[in-house]
């Protein structure tokens, strides 16, 4: 939008003004005309739009059908939206490189887990995870370098994953000032896990009730699925399969009903996933988790998941 507005003559009377958002309003509604949203990716009701749109937020004067079809409409409407080719192949690689180890993981909730149990959970689940905290005060922070070679690598690689992951998503106008990028997580699947029971990141809170945007963003904690391989999918409460192509981002309202869904690969599926809390005034509302003390490690961080297979209660 702004790269339009530079080319065109700047308006000097109120009908100049009309003329020019009339203007801009025409050339976005040819846009979408020209690129509906891809159905090989998720079918006709999902947002889908490339990382570097040219009509990242639609300008006043515009159909209001251009809203409904931005990221930013599609999170708000429909929980969630996909941009693509926001990982580009070094954020990747790099990525991929500072992968930690399995045994550095920690098991990742499965299926079933309020019906028999975590700790079965825990080990039928074929799911891990790593958290990578990135804010421990309630404002977004390089995290503390350390002397251990391979954490200081995984710590910058989610730094700068997590940089450019921020600036796609104020450019659509998905996150703003008070969002804090509160945890991210590197995530594993092996062959044979299974789906996850479905859950939302976030438990309740009144921000999820707001209806208008707050300062040109979304008024809401949001989580964020990264794909650093093909194949990388979440599902939904309804059945419905989302697919997220290599390189790309789904995001989704923090209490959006999913699941991770299952894997059958011959070979692991690794993405990564970030939690965006909301932090305004006295109020916050940030993604739950739990310490767990590794034998003979340190704490690391787990997140606690809302089932809503046990009415919303609360994993042990």
């Amino acid at each position: 939008t702004v790269s339009v507005m530079s080319s065109l003559p700047q308006p000097q009377t109120p009908q100049q003004w009309y003329d020019l958002k009339r203007t801009i309003a025409d050339a976005e509604e040819a846009f979408y005309e020209e690129h509906p949203t891809p159905q090989e990716y998720l079918g006709p009701r999902f947002v889908t739009v490339d990382a570097d749109s040219p009509f990242p937020l639609p300008v006043q004067g515009a159909p209001p059908r251009a809203w409904e079809r931005s990221p930013q409409g599609g999170v708000h409407t429909d929980g969630l939206t996909v941009l693509l080719g926001v990982l580009n192949e070094k954020l990747i690689d790099a990525a991929m490189a500072a992968r930690p180890k399995p045994e550095e993981m920690d098991a990742l909730f499965g299926y079933d887990l309020w019906r028999h149990g975590s700790e079965f959970s825990r080990k039928h689940s074929g799911r891990s995870s790593k958290a990578v905290e990135m804010c421990r005060s309630g404002s977004s922070k390089r995290p503390r370098k350390r002397k251990n070679n391979n954490l200081q690598k995984r710590i910058t690689a989610a730094t700068n994953i997590e940089k450019r992951v921020r600036t796609v998503l104020e450019r659509f106008g998905l996150v703003g000032n008070d969002h804090v990028a509160d945890v991210m997580s590197f995530l594993r699947s092996v062959k044979g896990a299974p789906r996850q029971s479905f859950h939302s990141d976030f438990k309740k809170h009144r921000f999820f009730d707001r209806v208008y945007m707050h300062e040109g963003s979304l008024p809401y904690p949001v989580s964020v699925l990264l794909a650093l391989q093909d194949g990388s999918t979440l599902t939904l409460k309804d059945g419905t399969t989302v697919s997220v192509p290599r390189g790309a981002v789904v995001v989704f309202k923090g209490n959006l009903i999913h699941a991770g869904s299952e894997w059958y690969h011959e070979h692991d599926n690794w993405r990564m996933h970030i939690y965006y809390g909301v932090r305004r005034g006295d109020e916050k509302c940030m993604v739950p988790r739990a310490g767990t003390k590794r034998e003979g490690g340190p704490t690391t961080t787990v997140i606690e998941p809302r089932s809503v297979d046990a009415d919303f209660g609360w994993c042990a």
